[in-house]
């Protein structure tokens, strides 16, 4: 693995900045620390105006710093969260947005993808929310926020007409993630879409039901799990079916 010295030094000044806004914890140290100078001073000036709620000060600060500054993705981060601090989500997007092509070995390049995406929800660009959606997954696809994105992503097709594709996409998200919150939210927002356009929700298939008991199972949700085999096992009639939900019993 390759370190970069800039990279390094721009972490420990990061920790060291960070120290006296209260937005990160830091040990005692063990000598007087020396303050931070020049850029690192108002970059500091810059999260402590944001804590304060000073967002346009803290905005102004932030996108004040020189590109080659060592924490510049840092720095263009914050000014864009300063942004939706400030209730400008419009230019936050654009904001967030451009960060990852400036920066694309950034580590804040997927946080600033998510927050793209929210601002455009948000806003009801869902033009721009389907499509940043796409981009964090297809660069973090397992990003602790996917399942979030994933329902999201179909609500902003359901918004754009795309309506019986949406329903697939929540259906699958349900039933493949039973177990987690977003997979019962997507449960939740299926059921409302198809009610607000007059659908009907077929019930799962055979199939679909054992591959969900096979989730909840395998999320630890051992009591649902085998309420769901015993519900399958009972409706199930061909032997290979029910030879299937007993070895998964």
């Amino acid at each position: 693995m390759i370190v970069r010295p800039a990279r390094a030094l721009g972490v420990l000044l990061l920790a060291s900045v960070l120290a006296g806004t209260g937005l990160a914890a830091a040990p005692a140290p063990v000598a007087p620390r020396v303050p931070p100078t020049g850029a690192l001073a108002v970059y500091r000036e810059g999260h402590l105006s944001l804590a304060a709620g000073e967002f346009e000060r803290a905005q102004a600060l932030f996108e004040g710093l020189p590109e080659g500054f060592v924490l510049a993705d840092y720095a263009a981060y914050y000014a864009a969260e300063s942004l939706v601090r400030a209730g400008a989500d419009a230019l936050a997007l654009e904001r967030f947005r451009a960060l990852p092509d400036r920066f694309p070995d950034s580590v804040l390049a997927p946080a600033a993808i998510l927050a793209a995406a929210d601002c455009a929800f948000r806003l009801g660009r869902w033009a721009d929310a389907e499509r940043e959606s796409r981009r964090l997954l297809a660069r973090a696809p397992n990003h602790p926020e996917a399942g979030r994105v994933l329902v999201r992503l179909a609500e902003a097709r359901a918004a754009q007409g795309q309506v019986a594709e949406a329903l697939l996409d929540l259906r699958r998200r349900w039933i493949e993630a039973p177990a987690s919150g977003w997979g019962e939210a997507a449960r939740e927002t299926m059921e409302d879409l198809g009610r607000a356009h007059g659908l009907t929700i077929p019930p799962l298939t055979p199939d679909e039901a054992l591959v969900q008991a096979q989730r909840l199972a395998d999320g630890g949700e051992a009591a649902a799990a085998i309420r769901a085999f015993e519900v399958l096992l009972g409706s199930a009639t061909e032997p290979a079916a029910r030879h299937r939900i007993l070895v998964r019993l």
